[in-house]
């Protein structure tokens, strides 16, 4: 068969799966939507925007340079600014071996997923560029944002995760990108490593009652550390039932020792519940989790600090610390509480 005659095949059968998919699982509001728009907290506030009317006129306004990157440039000069929401702490990760190259990032919300900024001349001057989800299942762009960024000491490179959702589809995952060239260019969208997902590609089915919410990235630089270069993405798993109620949403980690420069998507993750699933529970306690991030000591313990947030109104109750003493495939067996009676309580607006 020829390269033309394949290419052919190959785009028809990936067409015809995207119709089986979309057919078959996609029929449904997303139980994330119905969430959002039926309790005032739970899932971060930078996935409530992509539903926002804010977000809609601006990516209305602007769509025609949602999928283009910036032309690399400075960032100081005068731009024509829209503010989304109060979004104000994106991360900023430094070349360990040059602490004059770093990397920032930012949820963008005119294109949907993550907007890089890096420099090598210690923040004098600033360039940009532009990161997008895809989802492989339907050759779709997604949308993203929810940026974490950490470097790598061994690998000498930055690493990048981002979520993908859709408004319209039930899909959730988290992704990783990874940079070479300190920041200058990312892995494409389509060859993304995937960090966790709740669409089954062998068996072409999605589970609906999954989101996957707020992750956040460490990795093991310590060369004497047991698991040297290890890399570590925490996220808060959202079981939503048809109403929108979220029953449990605990913290949970994914690792992986090896992400491939030139096939980021053959890297292989493992998976550990952090804190244990509870079916049915009501969505406040131990098993209600949010703003999870993990660190990793120089022995190569990982801990992993979270608060107690309810799954449906944000409420945060109490803070907590988990510890990993092999890299991430067990915990203790209770949490360590890290507030206590007098020390901490939620700020004047609980519903944040």
């Amino acid at each position: 068969m020829s390269r033309s005659a394949r290419l052919c095949l190959s785009v028809v059968l990936v067409s015809t799966f995207a119709l089986v998919v979309a057919a078959s699982a996609f029929a449904a509001t997303p139980r994330w939507v119905t969430h959002v728009k039926t309790y005032p907290g739970g899932i971060s506030a930078g996935v409530r925007a992509q539903i926002s009317t804010s977000v809609a006129r601006a990516q209305a306004r602007y769509a025609e340079s949602r999928l283009f990157a910036p032309v690399p440039g400075f960032l100081g000069q005068p731009l024509d600014n829209v503010q989304m929401n109060s979004d104000s702490n994106p991360p900023l990760p430094q070349d360990e071996a040059n602490p004059l190259v770093a990397v920032a990032a930012a949820n963008d919300y005119i294109s949907g997923g993550v907007m890089v900024m890096r420099t090598s001349d210690g923040g004098r001057t600033w360039k940009s560029t532009r990161v997008n989800p895809a989802f492989n299942g339907t050759g779709d762009y997604c949308t993203g944002g929810d940026p974490t960024v950490a470097y790598s000491l061994r690998d000498h490179a930055f690493y990048l995760g981002q979520l993908c959702f859709f408004r319209a589809l039930p899909v959730s995952e988290v992704q990783l990108y990874k940079s070479t060239d300190n920041g200058a260019t990312w892995t494409p969208g389509f060859e993304s490593s995937l960090v966790v997902s709740n669409f089954d590609y062998s068996a072409s089915t999605v589970n609906p009652a999954l989101f996957y919410d707020q992750e956040k990235l460490a990795i093991d630089n310590t060369p004497r550390s047991p698991h040297y270069g290890r890399l570590y993405v925490t996220y808060v798993k959202f079981h939503i039932k048809p109403s929108g109620f979220s029953d449990y949403c605990p913290v949970q980690v994914a690792y992986t020792d090896n992400v491939p420069t030139a096939r980021p998507d053959l890297a292989v993750w493992q998976h550990t519940a952090v804190v244990p699933d509870n079916p049915n529970d009501d969505g406040i306690g131990e098993t209600a989790n949010q703003s999870a991030i993990p660190k990793v000591q120089r022995n190569g313990a990982l801990d992993i600090t979270y608060s107690l947030e309810d799954c449906n109104t944000g409420i945060d109750r109490h803070l907590r610390m988990q510890k990993s003493l092999d890299g991430g495939q067990t915990f203790l067996a209770h949490p360590i509480r890290i507030d206590f009676p007098g020390e901490f309580r939620d700020n004047p607006n609980p519903a944040d």
